[in-house]
């Protein structure tokens, strides 16, 4: 019975998941909403910690001739985070506004994971 299990880890990961980044912007929801500049330097963060950096990687793995599949192994390790867990273990050990990070940069690496699909599709070209 393998195969049940893996069928229904990945939805019962992804729920967990927005559950979680529901309530933490739900907790947020004032901050967020009235006042959204004061994410701004998380959001450059965010975009500069998964877009820049898996670019940076990408170009250092075709400098050095990488095979694409290492390369792609490599991306991903680098760029993804675990931002889920760490918006949790903030939650539950300091303020609910120190999870707000982890919930920006989420949003962030989800944008990031679709992007590499569509790339991976070649709907997005490579440069």
């Amino acid at each position: 019975m393998p195969g049940d299990t893996y069928s229904i880890r990945g939805p019962i990961t992804n729920w967990s998941f927005f559950l979680l980044t529901y309530t933490i912007v739900g907790l947020n929801r004032d901050l967020i909403l009235g006042q959204p500049l004061s994410l701004l330097p998380v959001v450059v963060i965010a975009l500069a910690s998964t877009f820049l950096l898996g670019w940076g990687i990408e170009k250092a793995g075709t400098l050095l001739h990488l095979p694409e599949k290492v390369l792609t192994s490599l991306v991903l390790l680098g760029t993804l985070k675990n931002y889920g867990l760490a918006g949790g273990l903030a939650l539950a050990l300091f303020s609910r506004k120190t999870s707000v990070p982890a919930t920006v940069s989420a949003v962030f690496m989800i944008v990031y994971i679709i992007w590499l699909e569509l790339r991976l599709k070649g709907i997005v070209k490579k440069r």
